[in-house]
């Protein structure tokens, strides 16, 4: 697929050519899966145009575990972080459970991450694709490996 200049792609936008978006995962990652921030939180402001926000089951699954690896990874290094300082401090209050506690509203990476996507889903009015109903893993495997003209049949 070619790349086209930003203001080709506003002026496309504004004119009706284009009427639906979809990322790949890799857009999330080098946002830093900062849902709330600007590249991220803009495609939210399109739900009430007639502009559809999609993604494909996959990638939708790769963002959530993305979300939730990077959860569980902030919770063990403050885990740590905060057992360290405590007993450099001598601290015996709060815990470090009470601290985490506090930091997470006792939920687990994986339930504080399905929240964090769920909000962006509903917020960005996104459409997540069942791949399946769409395409058979033959079409897929055939049209990856063997036709560069792969269509979907949807």
């Amino acid at each position: 697929m070619p790349v086209i200049p930003d203001n080709e792609l506003l002026d496309l936008l504004r004119a009706g050519a284009i009427s639906a978006l979809t990322v790949d995962t890799n857009i999330f990652d080098e946002k830093g899966l900062q849902l709330g921030a600007a590249p991220l939180a803009t495609v939210a402001t399109l739900k009430n145009r007639p502009f559809s926000f999609l993604l494909s089951g996959t990638v939708a699954k790769e963002i959530l575990g993305h979300i939730e690896k990077k959860a569980d990874e902030a919770l063990r290094g403050a885990r740590k972080a905060i057992g360290e300082a405590l007993h450099a401090f001598e601290t015996i209050n709060p815990t470090r459970d009470e601290i985490l506690d506090q930091i997470t509203g006792a939920r687990t990476p994986a339930a504080a991450a399905l929240a964090r996507y769920t909000q962006y889903i509903n917020d960005s009015g996104c459409e997540v694709l069942n791949d399946e109903d769409l395409v058979t893993t033959k079409e897929l495997f055939d049209g990856y490996f063997l036709d560069s003209s792969f269509k979907c049949n949807g």
